[in-house]
């Protein structure tokens, strides 16, 4: 008599342990995970942005170089059809804290560094706006 279904379900049984260790390990990480996520989003962060960066961070630079590019491509065909682009959206937003009397700001554009403007640059920005309003009024 062969011992073959005996090794078949040996090898089985071990395969199946195995993957269910495995199985154990990605929930402790899971639940890893979850216990790090919290104090972010706690402290202010957008979780999925911060996942995004995340997995940006992971990819190969070839790769993230493509996906910024395809991003452009996106932002063209955007501005193509009459929506805003992200960077339109971040400096609107940078203006209005500037008219809203911050003084202090900072820019972060797609691929730049970010840019902190200082109160005189809030200062320069009202008084643009002064002017304008000005201008309107005669």
């Amino acid at each position: 008599m062969s011992n073959a279904p005996e090794i078949a379900g040996a090898d089985l049984k071990r395969r199946a342990m195995r993957i269910g260790d495995f199985l154990d390990q990605i929930a402790d990480l899971q639940a890893d995970l979850k216990i790090e996520k919290k104090p972010a989003k706690e402290n202010g962060y957008d979780l999925a942005a911060l996942m995004k960066v995340v997995r940006e961070l992971r990819m190969e630079p070839e790769k993230r170089e493509a996906q910024l590019e395809f991003e452009l491509v996106v932002d063209t065909y955007r501005k193509g059809v009459g929506l805003d682009t992200v960077n339109e959206i971040g400096i609107r937003q940078a203006v209005e804290k500037l008219d809203s009397g911050d003084t202090h700001i900072t820019i972060e554009m797609n691929g730049m560094e970010p840019v902190t403007l200082g109160g005189e640059a809030g200062a320069v920005r009202r008084a643009e706006k002064r002017k304008q309003k000005v201008e309107a009024m005669t």
